[in-house]
């Protein structure tokens, strides 16, 4: 830098010196010396002037045209070159007719217009470059088609992928690679995304192509080109048709849509395939077991490429490196099945928060549930996944799920069949929440010793009274509702008659329901599924005991196989002349027998997928209330009533939230945490938000209560709802303490002083306050309910009375105002807020940046150090086992509203 400051320095002196003495000329100064002066003046300040500003005039332009050299593509420069080449020879041939122009006009005129000339034609040629190659090529057509071969355009998915850089770097690929630069700002919006998935999409994508610039064998071209289409591939394909040059890729849409239009497409799936290793019967193989196979001592292992190896009697040789010979290689040509293995009962939200969720399943501890939503959000996918070609389901370790989830389910499979795939489900035996699901298959199998067991529905409660009478126990039950039998067990040996009545109806209506569902769906009239059920007995002896038999006679199911049997099946469904491919990202390792991906691995794509693709600026936000409304924050799998309406708020004060949908899954629970989430769904309403509740299994008492002001209530035939009324229960233990010889006594300062005390009998003021206070409460209910279904309170009052309601009728007795799935309520929904694109965004409580290290780090201790605990104690498996009788258990050990009030129903149906 010195040096160049000295030099600029010294051409400043020189150019003051030379100023200076053409001045003197002009002014005529006197004397000598003052001449002298004069030129040594200005020489002196034109030598400081380029010592301070010789990086202004040397480096800083340097750097410009450096940057923008960098900027520029080599196509950039060469059509900058030949334009103004181009401009400049127009100069030339314009300067003698522009010379004769009168004065200095003739002078600078030449100069002036050559100079415009010529950065005009740099400029135009730039901007033109594409069109200009493109004229070239068709001037010279004899070039064309191996100019086309020497040149592909990379799409944004191709470059994610990364596996383009690694055939590159083997010099399979030569040429150029030109990278549009509405290609590469969609990879720089991807890696500035607040999106942690698209942001580690973008970041890999970047670095794959700064690490192709580094090969020699190919050059790197970015084109500055915007061409007419819609979308990033919409406009690639124009620009390929433009170009004369083929598409790389691996986007399935893009390549179909590409070669529709007659555009050579270069799908590296495709090369992946071309170039797999081929297995042969009697090849030898060394590979390492990584774990147990699905039959019976069955190890498995992976080539490089991961083509899955299955080892007969292989599990001994767990993590151990053995050579195996190759008995038979199985390949399918039909494309990929899905293999979904709901486990537990399908729930609307999984129990528990995130954090113990995640350490749960990394110890193999986590509650037997599965969420229906990832099961539609899976089969929605793999209904347009043209690598999806069938669904098989193994029912095996469903334990169950109310009817309305079990509709929701049903509903997606047959959506998912209308595109023509298939659905094949299995298992041992079936019963009747899994027959439910299964019959909307179109092959459905059992074990030869198997059965399908559909016994219909009912409610048989555990009485406590005489045990209660024999500890010593009293429970002071406050209530209002003739039909509010929820907590008559502590004060009852038997089923009141009104609890009876109310049982018995909405029973039969849920066995009306299952019976037609089941029947619509397996092509049977109803009468055939009660005759199946009403004849099972005799139909089993006529069979010697053979039940899978009698299912097949009655046309419930397709056949009997085995599991090994179905897995048979499979390959002749799905052919066998083409192998799993190691480079999809779908690729699963469920089986053994036939071409598959687990659940859970698809699921991760297709989020990963959907994150990627962006969401609509106007959304719909869905709040899932799932489980007894308890107060404060609870985690998922029940509702906070605080939690809850900060959820709801959320979703108010979220300007692309045009519409929410609640989704009620709840036998209610506390009084005043469901009055605190009715407010606030008061408050999004009173906002402009439409409020859509979609109720699923259950939305009684507590369920109903938050759902009763919304714009629109829908339900399912077989939802459970009703049950408006309110009950309060306090437990006394004076004479149980009495029996053993422990007394209460001692003073307070007023009449209600420790009149409450679970110690001493209950005083009557307090009895004749908590009854007070539960009747008030039960008539705010009734308003709530008359102002939001637009009835009178005496219109509620005839049909709430603490009963329970089915859909259907609820339906008719105004407290429901439409019956579908809730698919039909998002559609309501987008009505209401008149908008037709939109996205349906689950609201959940997100962990902060620190929570989710903090789980990183306790999810890795759990499974890395405290280790499996399922697969080390027996005991824990059979806990596992008992987790719905625990739940129940459970129940009402969380009882623990502030003001002891509930607007609980205690009504399941199994």
């Amino acid at each position: 830098m010195v040096f160049l400051r000295l030099a600029v320095a010294l051409i400043g002196w020189f150019f003051g010196f030379y100023l200076g003495a053409a001045l003197l000329d002009v002014s005529q100064v006197t004397p000598l010396s003052n001449q002298v002066l004069v030129i040594l003046l200005l020489a002196a300040a034109c030598a400081i002037l380029g010592w301070l500003g010789a990086p202004y005039i040397t480096i800083v332009p340097a750097r410009y045209v450096a940057g923008w050299i960098r900027r520029s593509s080599a196509g950039d420069l060469v059509g900058g070159a030949f334009g103004a080449g181009t401009g400049l020879i127009l100069g030339l041939l314009l300067a003698f007719p522009l010379s004769f122009l009168p004065g200095d006009i003739g002078r600078f005129a030449p100069i002036v217009g050559a100079a415009l000339l010529g950065i005009g034609g740099a400029t135009a040629g730039a901007i033109k470059r594409t069109e200009l190659a493109t004229l070239a090529r068709e001037i010279r057509p004899g070039k064309r088609d191996r100019l086309g071969e020497e040149r592909a355009l990379l799409d944004t998915s191709v470059i994610i992928d990364g596996r383009v850089a690694d055939v590159v770097k083997s010099g399979f690929i030569r040429g150029t690679l030109v990278v549009p630069r509405f290609i590469l700002g969609e990879l720089q919006h991807f890696a500035d995304s607040s999106d942690g998935s698209k942001r580690e999409r973008g970041r890999r994508g970047l670095e794959i192509l700064s690490k192709m610039q580094k090969e020699s064998t190919v050059q790197i071209e970015l084109l500055d080109a915007d061409p007419p289409g819609a979308g990033a591939d919409g406009k690639l394909v124009s620009l390929a048709r433009s170009m004369g040059v083929p598409i790389m890729t691996n986007d399935y849409g893009l390549n179909r849509v590409a070669e529709l239009q007659g555009i050579t497409v270069l799908n590296v799936n495709d090369l992946a395939k071309a170039v797999r290793p081929v297995v042969l019967p009697s090849d030898e193989l060394t590979v390492r077991v990584t774990h147990e196979g699905k039959e019976s001592g069955q190890g498995v292992a992976y080539l490089e490429d991961g083509t899955m190896v299955v080892i007969e009697n292989g599990s001994r040789f767990q993590n151990s490196e053995i050579t195996v010979t190759v008995m038979r290689v199985l390949q399918t040509v039909g494309g990929r099945m899905i293999f979904a293995q709901p486990k537990g009962e399908i729930v609307e939200q999984l129990s528990g928060n995130a954090v113990d969720q995640a350490i749960a399943r990394a110890q193999g501890d986590s509650e037997a549930e599965t969420l229906l939503w990832d099961l539609i959000d899976a089969l929605k996918a793999a209904k347009k996944d043209a690598r999806i070609k069938a669904v098989v389901l193994d029912l095996n370790d469903m334990s169950g799920g109310g009817q309305p989830t079990l509709a929701e389910f049903a509903a997606a499979l047959d959506d998912f069949r209308s595109s023509g795939k298939k659905v094949v489900a299995h298992a041992d035996a079936m019963l009747q929440a899994q027959y439910y699901v299964a019959a909307h298959a179109d092959e459905i199998y059992v074990d030869p010793l198997g059965l399908v067991g559909i016994y219909g529905y009912d409610r048989f409660r555990t009485y406590y009274k005489e045990l209660f009478d024999k500890l010593g126990i009293t429970v002071n039950l406050f209530r209002v509702g003739m039909y509010k039998s929820a907590a008559e067990v502590y004060v009852r040996t038997d089923m009141s008659a009104e609890d009876r009545e109310e049982s018995l109806a909405y029973l039969s209506g849920l066995w009306s329901n299952y019976r037609g569902a089941v029947a619509t769906a397996r092509k049977l009239k109803p009468e055939d599924i009660s005759a199946y059920v009403d004849n099972a007995v005799p139909a089993l002896l006529a069979a010697k005991g053979d039940a899978a038999k009698v299912a097949l006679d009655a046309k419930l199911i397709t056949g009997i196989k085995s599991s090994l049997d179905v897995e048979r099946r499979m390959v002749e469904l799905v052919g066998s002349d083409e192998a799993q491919s190691a480079d999809d990202p779908i690729a699963g390792a469920a089986g053994e027998s036939f071409n598959k991906t687990s659940l859970e691995d698809y699921l991760h794509i297709v989020h990963a997928e959907k994150k990627a693709h962006g969401a609509a600026k106007s959304k719909i936000g869905v709040i899932v209330t799932a489980g007894e409304i308890r107060d404060g924050t609870q985690p998922p799998g029940s509702v906070g009533g605080e939690s809850a309406a900060l959820l709801i708020r959320e979703a108010r004060h979220d300007d692309d939230v045009k519409a929410i949908i609640l989704r009620v899954d709840s036998p209610g629970g506390s009084v005043l945490a469901s009055e605190q989430i009715y407010r606030e769904v008061r408050a999004a309403q009173a906002d402009g938000k439409p409020v859509i509740v979609s109720m699923g299994d259950l939305a009684a008492s507590g369920g109903y209560y938050i759902a009763s002001s919304a714009d629109e209530i829908w339900a399912h035939p077989a939802t459970i709802t009703g049950s408006i009324g309110i009950f309060g229960a306090i437990p006394n233990f004076e004479g149980t303490l009495g029996k053993v010889g422990v007394h209460v006594d001692g003073v307070g300062t007023t009449k209600l002083s420790g009149q409450l005390r679970v110690d001493r009998a209950m005083g009557e003021d307090a009895k004749i306050l908590l009854q007070s206070v539960i009747e008030r409460g039960y008539e705010e209910f009734l308003a709530h309910v008359a102002a939001g279904r637009k009835k009178t309170r005496d219109e509620v009052n005839a049909i709430a009375q603490g009963r329970v309601w089915i859909g259907s009728d609820a339906k008719e007795k105004g407290l429901v105002d439409k019956l579908g799935l809730f698919d039909d309520a998002v559609k309501s929904a987008a009505k209401r807020a008149g908008i037709t694109d939109y996205d349906v965004e689950r609201i959940e409580p997100e962990l902060s940046f620190a929570e989710q290290i903090a789980l990183q780090i306790r999810v890795w201790f759990a499974k890395n150090v405290i280790g499996d605990l399922a697969s080390r104690s027996p005991l824990l498996k059979m806990s596992q086992k008992l987790e719905p009788l625990q739940r129940e258990l459970d129940r009402w050990s969380r009882m623990s509203a502030r003001d002891h009030r509930y607007a609980y129903c205690f009504c399941d149906a199994r």
